[in-house]
């Protein structure tokens, strides 16, 4: 089969490459020259090889990988590989390429690929890439600007910029180490001023030396590139030193002085993000883990039946009778009582309903609990009480928390629960003294008031 092409505008591209590589006959092949692209314009088809007919233009089809430009005159190619996701050059490039940009992909080394197709090749664009070292064997000789800037080189590359007349070179953007083998390529860099486009912001990465990390390079000295050992031992010491120092002073100012620390960022609001205030912390001070208000009329029962069960679990129980002396107003009694309490326990009985100040002191307790926003109020039902005798500030606050009746399975379980946590070290005191209480029956405990309690005057 013979095929004349003779006198047509032949544009030399991927499409005809089945024809410089088919067993087809061609009449005049010699005489047949390519209309296009711009920089193979002229060409004889017979002279055309494979690699110049590739896919490189920016209309090609999806085959291609990279976009391709001449200059007005077609004699330089540029190429343009930019954020294509690349992981190995591409293996074709036209032959008179001359500028080539494969920035912004994922390039992790460099083969000879370039040396072999692009001998032409004076500017290489590799910025943004995963490049570690670069070899001066992998790039064409006549390359005269270099842009490695954002790869992930760490050893100023001496032996690159020394192969080649490089006229710039952009460097930013790597985790420059700047250690003593460097010194030789800040010495280079003085010597050609200017070829290093980016110099004033290349600096060093973060490293061992602290007496460059973050600097930048061309400021450095051979005293800061080479330190002696006692430089490296004073520069990374004395800032641990002062660091530790500072550590560890805040820590015994906090340990001595932390209440008045919280007290200062509860204050401020800020303890509410950061949950600096506990239980434990608002009750360090008190001297009393429940205060049991009851009345006087309740009193012989609950001195029998209530108060030796709690104190035989470690508590300290607060009454008026015990802890408090004549002489002083009921109402203070009753606000020094709740707050000197971690728990305000209430004995509910048709006495404590008739007394004024026994309601008056749920009120305290309720307000103390809200205040500190701390369920802080116990209320055992020891008499059944209807709605309507209860207070109307009390009947709401049944309503909506849980309370405990004397003699309910597994009572005693849940008024211990109620009461404030002991930690183990309070634990251990406590088992001792249990076991010097006087043993009380399950019998006594549990058993409901009498109708012939005796009855005392009220507080």
């Amino acid at each position: 089969m013979k095929i004349s092409l003779q006198g047509n505008p032949v544009f030399c591209d991927c499409q005809i490459l089945w024809l410089l590589v088919s067993t087809v006959h061609t009449t005049k092949r010699s005489e047949t020259v390519c209309n296009g692209p711009a920089w193979l314009q002229g060409r004889s088809l017979y002279n055309l090889t494979t690699d110049e007919v590739t896919t490189w233009y920016a209309d090609c089809d999806e085959r291609c990988t990279c976009e391709c430009h001449s200059d007005d005159y077609g004699r330089e190619i540029h190429v343009n590989c930019s954020n294509r996701r690349l992981h190995d050059i591409p293996k074709s490039f036209p032959a008179d390429t001359t500028e080539i940009y494969l920035g912004g992909n994922q390039l992790e080394y460099l083969n000879d690929t370039l040396v072999k197709k692009t001998p032409k090749l004076r500017f290489l664009d590799l910025n943004t890439n995963l490049l570690s070292n670069i070899k001066p064997s992998v790039i064409p000789n006549h390359v005269q600007v270099l842009n490695i800037k954002g790869n992930k080189l760490s050893s100023f590359p001496l032996d690159l910029v020394s192969s080649f007349n490089l006229s710039s070179i952009q460097l930013t953007d790597n985790p420059w180490r700047c250690d003593c083998e460097d010194y030789p390529f800040s010495q280079w860099a003085a010597a050609f001023d200017g070829t290093i486009e980016d110099a004033e912001q290349v600096v060093c990465a973060q490293s061992a030396n602290a007496l460059v990390s973050g600097k930048p390079f061309l400021q450095l000295t051979q005293k800061d590139l080479c330190p002696s050992a006692l430089m490296q031992v004073l520069a990374f010491g004395v800032p641990s030193f002062v660091l530790l120092f500072t550590a560890l002073a805040t820590s015994i100012l906090y340990l001595k002085y932390k209440r008045e620390v919280k007290v200062w960022l509860y204050a401020r609001g800020i303890c509410g993000f950061l949950q600096c205030i506990k239980e434990d912390d608002l009750d360090e001070d008190k001297l009393f883990d429940v205060f049991l208000s009851f009345s006087s009329k309740d009193a012989a029962w609950a001195y029998e039946h209530l108060i030796p069960r709690v104190e035989a679990n470690g508590f300290s129980v607060c009454t008026y009778d015990r802890n408090f002396k004549g002489g002083f107003l009921i109402q203070d009694i009753i606000q020094e009582a709740v707050s000197s309490s971690r728990r305000t326990l209430l004995v509910l009985t048709k006495n404590f309903m008739d007394s004024e100040w026994c309601r008056w002191e749920f009120r305290v307790a309720h307000h103390r609990a809200l205040e500190d926003k701390i369920n802080r109020l116990i209320i055992v039902v020891v008499d059944e009480v209807t709605p309507e005798a209860l207070d109307e500030e009390l009947h709401l606050y049944m309503q909506a928390t849980n309370y405990l009746h004397w003699g309910e399975h597994k009572f005693w379980d849940k008024l211990i629960y109620s009461l404030p946590k002991k930690d183990a070290r309070q634990r251990l005191i406590l088992s001792a003294l249990d076991t010097q209480q006087t043993f009380v029956s399950e019998e006594q405990l549990e058993a409901p008031p009498t109708s012939h309690m005796e009855s005392s005057t009220e507080v």
